[in-house]
């Protein structure tokens, strides 16, 4: 945004997919303080801390190890949920303009809803994976989690840019 730009600062009013984002992403971080807590006590002192593209446990760590990944979901879900209140400061693929602002910022702040509830889930299954797969219950992530993470992220990503070019 260029210095002297200044968009329209607008409310932009939730509608039920939103707040199902919103449902989701604040499950995702309940799942990501209490499934810690109810297994840390049977958890092994050493717990898988990396994956490979494989899906497969390549580095392992101390078992506190699984509380970064609550902090980081977590934070990650504090953050986006207050970005999401200010989309006048947010890049565009296109101008803003008084017109074609409050159809953008909607797109935008659904984007990072969808992105939140997409990431704070993708720490919830990273966390249910450590635990089972310290636990011996599963061998690390599956071969398709890589594969779904690429295609998912990507398709959001697209169709958001695809939609924000049109309007």
């Amino acid at each position: 945004m260029k210095k002297n730009e200044e968009r329209p600062k607008l409310t932009i009013v939730k509608e039920p997919v939103d707040w199902l984002f919103e449902l989701i992403g604040l499950a995702a971080v309940v799942f990501l303080i209490a499934f810690p807590i109810a297994h840390f006590a049977a958890l092994p002192d050493t717990i898988p801390v990396h994956y490979g593209i494989d899906g497969k446990p390549d580095a392992f760590g101390n078992s506190n190890m699984i509380w970064l990944l609550s902090v980081v979901g977590i934070v990650i879900y504090i953050s986006l949920v207050v970005l999401s209140r200010y989309p006048h400061i947010f890049n565009y693929p296109k101008p803003i303009t008084a017109e074609n602002a409050y159809v953008q910022y909607k797109m935008a702040c659904r984007l990072i809803r969808i992105l939140n509830a997409f990431s704070t889930s993708f720490f919830a299954y990273l966390s249910y994976a450590i635990v089972h797969s310290a636990s011996g219950k599963q061998n690390g992530l599956g071969t398709w989690f890589v594969l779904v993470f690429v295609v998912l992220i990507s398709a959001i990503l697209g169709i958001y840019i695809y939609k924000a070019m049109k309007h």
